[in-house]
């Protein structure tokens, strides 16, 4: 039974994640941080356009930390996605939203990347310490990301 309910609620993660109106989001952030990439990481981006996407992966990361979803399938589902969102906003995002008040502000997405950095180690003949993207595939993702979208 506990293994039916892991799956229906990943799946129900994966049907959100492809929705049209997430895919609309992920499009419009994936512009503004290819835009900020371009400038030099000048220019901030609306909070809106972070959250929608951010907020996603805390979820996840929230389940995944309650056990709720399989580890090793929440790795193959967002591995890539959860990974290059938290190199190019996600990290900075919490840092700026958290508050001496609430550290924990997005705290199980950051937990989740971490477990999945270290499966992915596990996984590959990666070195540790080496970025596990290149600067080009995060710009080949963003343009990626950007065509899920509206034009």
């Amino acid at each position: 039974m506990r293994v039916t309910v892991q799956a229906d609620l990943l799946e129900r993660l994966i049907a959100r994640w492809d929705s049209s109106e997430m895919c609309n989001r992920r499009a419009v952030l994936a512009r503004s941080l290819q835009e900020k990439r371009a400038n030099h990481g000048l220019g901030p981006i609306p909070e809106s356009r972070i959250e929608g996407v951010v907020d996603f992966f805390e979820e996840v990361g929230t389940y995944l930390t309650k056990k709720l979803i399989d580890q090793e399938l929440t790795w193959e589902m967002f591995f890539d996605c959860a990974t290059v969102y938290w190199i190019v906003c996600g990290k900075e995002f919490a840092a700026f939203v958290r508050t001496d008040e609430d550290r924990t502000t997005y705290a199980n997405f950051e937990h989740m990347i971490m477990k999945m950095e270290k499966m992915y180690y596990q996984k590959t003949s990666a070195v540790k310490g080496r970025p596990i993207y290149t600067e080009n595939d995060i710009d080949e993702f963003l343009i990626a990301e950007q065509q899920r979208g509206p034009g």
